[in-house]
């Protein structure tokens, strides 16, 4: 009877962790994109970028990269931990009553 209640629990933790690393990899990719000017594209930084020998620019586009790599690896890392954890709830619902219908309908033994 406890196996259904332990998959709540777990579903529980699960979607607890995927919410508390969503967030900030949110806020990095949002306070990124509040950095970079509003009109130049993608296009315009690459050509910029291979135009352009300068060590620093280039090591500010890699760390850029990088910094944008990480936040996408932690949505999506956030967003299977959800998954798994919405899985493990209605797993832990179905066990929680299955394991209830099967206590009621018990044939009583003397």
């Amino acid at each position: 009877m406890r196996r259904g209640y332990s998959l709540l629990i777990v579903g529980g933790i699960l979607l607890v962790a995927s919410v508390s690393i969503a967030v900030p990899s949110i806020y990095a990719l949002a306070s990124l994109a509040e950095s970079m000017p509003t009109n130049t594209s993608t296009k315009d930084v690459i050509n910029f970028a291979l135009n352009m020998n300068q060590t620093a620019i280039k090591e500010s586009l890699r760390s850029i990269g990088i910094d944008v790599g990480l936040a996408f690896l932690g949505i999506l890392v956030s967003v299977t931990l959800m998954v798994n954890g919405i899985i493990a709830l209605i797993g832990g619902t179905v066990l929680v009553i299955i394991d209830r219908r099967r206590s009621r309908h018990s044939p009583i033994s003397k």
